[in-house]
Protein backbone atom coordinates (compact mmCIF):
# COMPACT_ATOMS: atom_id res chain seq x y z
CA UNK A 1 0.00 0.00 0.00
CA UNK A 2 1.29 3.49 -0.82
CA UNK A 3 1.91 5.75 1.57
CA UNK A 4 0.14 9.15 1.65
CA UNK A 5 1.37 12.65 1.43
CA UNK A 6 1.72 14.24 4.53
CA UNK A 7 -0.55 16.75 3.26
CA UNK A 8 -3.28 14.37 2.22
CA UNK A 9 -2.67 12.71 6.12
CA UNK A 10 -3.50 16.86 7.50
CA UNK A 11 -6.88 16.75 5.26
CA UNK A 12 -8.00 13.43 6.16
CA UNK A 13 -7.84 14.03 10.04
CA UNK A 14 -9.05 18.01 9.33
CA UNK A 15 -12.43 16.44 8.07
CA UNK A 16 -12.30 13.46 10.63
CA UNK A 17 -12.11 16.38 13.37
CA UNK A 18 -14.88 17.85 11.61
CA UNK A 19 -17.10 15.23 11.80
CA UNK A 20 -16.50 14.14 15.22
CA UNK A 21 -17.18 18.21 16.05
CA UNK A 22 -20.57 17.82 14.55
CA UNK A 23 -21.76 14.52 15.76
CA UNK A 24 -20.56 16.18 19.58
CA UNK A 25 -22.47 19.46 18.96
CA UNK A 26 -25.48 17.42 17.82
CA UNK A 27 -25.40 15.49 20.66
CA UNK A 28 -24.74 18.24 23.05
CA UNK A 29 -27.61 20.59 21.58
CA UNK A 30 -29.92 17.39 22.01
CA UNK A 31 -29.41 17.13 25.71
CA UNK A 32 -30.01 20.80 26.12
CA UNK A 33 -33.29 20.45 23.70
CA UNK A 34 -34.30 17.55 26.53
CA UNK A 35 -33.44 19.66 29.66
CA UNK A 36 -35.81 22.81 28.26
CA UNK A 37 -38.07 20.15 27.41
CA UNK A 38 -38.14 19.05 31.73
CA UNK A 39 -37.74 23.18 32.28
CA UNK A 40 -41.12 23.40 30.45
CA UNK A 41 -42.98 20.71 32.21
CA UNK A 42 -42.01 22.63 35.63
CA UNK A 43 -43.72 25.72 34.20
CA UNK A 44 -40.26 27.36 33.67
CA UNK A 45 -40.07 28.69 29.79
CA UNK A 46 -36.52 29.45 28.63
CA UNK A 47 -35.47 29.95 24.82
CA UNK A 48 -31.76 29.31 23.45
CA UNK A 49 -30.02 31.71 21.91
CA UNK A 50 -26.61 31.14 20.34
CA UNK A 51 -23.91 33.55 20.96
CA UNK A 52 -21.80 35.38 18.42
CA UNK A 53 -18.48 34.42 17.39
CA UNK A 54 -17.39 38.29 17.73
CA UNK A 55 -18.70 40.25 20.16
CA UNK A 56 -19.40 43.41 18.99
CA UNK A 57 -17.38 45.56 21.41
CA UNK A 58 -14.26 42.93 21.27
CA UNK A 59 -14.39 43.89 17.80
CA UNK A 60 -14.31 47.71 17.84
CA UNK A 61 -11.13 47.42 20.84
CA UNK A 62 -9.08 45.85 18.00
CA UNK A 63 -8.97 49.38 16.17
CA UNK A 64 -7.00 52.04 18.15
CA UNK A 65 -8.57 55.45 18.47
CA UNK A 66 -4.84 57.20 18.35
CA UNK A 67 -4.43 60.05 16.40
CA UNK A 68 -8.51 60.54 15.62
CA UNK A 69 -8.38 63.86 16.62
CA UNK A 70 -6.81 66.44 14.33
CA UNK A 71 -5.79 70.32 15.61
CA UNK A 72 -6.60 72.91 13.85
CA UNK A 73 -4.40 75.23 11.84
CA UNK A 74 -5.88 78.18 14.11
CA UNK A 75 -3.95 80.20 16.96
CA UNK A 76 -4.22 78.19 20.11
CA UNK A 77 -7.28 79.75 22.24
CA UNK A 78 -5.09 79.97 25.41
CA UNK A 79 -1.56 81.48 23.66
CA UNK A 80 -3.27 83.89 21.18
CA UNK A 81 -0.90 82.61 18.42
CA UNK A 82 0.17 79.86 15.96
CA UNK A 83 3.11 77.43 16.21
CA UNK A 84 4.75 74.80 14.20
CA UNK A 85 3.86 71.98 14.70
CA UNK A 86 0.33 73.31 15.70
CA UNK A 87 -1.04 72.34 19.23
CA UNK A 88 -4.88 73.50 20.73
CA UNK A 89 -5.52 74.02 24.40
CA UNK A 90 -5.32 70.42 25.72
CA UNK A 91 -1.49 70.65 25.05
CA UNK A 92 -1.94 73.14 28.29
CA UNK A 93 -3.35 70.23 30.27
CA UNK A 94 -0.94 67.95 30.06
CA UNK A 95 1.70 70.97 30.08
CA UNK A 96 0.92 73.24 32.86
CA UNK A 97 -1.73 71.55 34.81
CA UNK A 98 -4.98 73.40 36.25
CA UNK A 99 -3.29 76.54 35.35
CA UNK A 100 -3.09 77.59 31.67
CA UNK A 101 -1.57 80.38 30.40
CA UNK A 102 0.15 80.82 27.85
CA UNK A 103 3.42 79.32 27.25
CA UNK A 104 6.98 80.57 27.19
CA UNK A 105 10.16 81.13 25.23
CA UNK A 106 11.16 78.21 27.26
CA UNK A 107 8.17 75.80 27.70
CA UNK A 108 7.88 76.66 23.63
CA UNK A 109 11.42 75.05 22.89
CA UNK A 110 11.16 72.07 25.68
CA UNK A 111 7.48 71.22 23.83
CA UNK A 112 9.35 71.26 20.41
CA UNK A 113 7.32 73.74 18.86
CA UNK A 114 8.05 77.41 17.75
CA UNK A 115 5.78 80.25 17.05
CA UNK A 116 4.81 81.11 14.04
CA UNK A 117 2.44 83.69 14.29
Amino acid sequence: MAEKSPIARIKELDDERQNILTAALSEVKARVQKALEDLKTLGEDFILIPRAKTLHKQARRKTSRKGTRTIKEAACSICGFKTKPPHDARKHRFAQGKKKRPFTAKELSDLGLKKVG
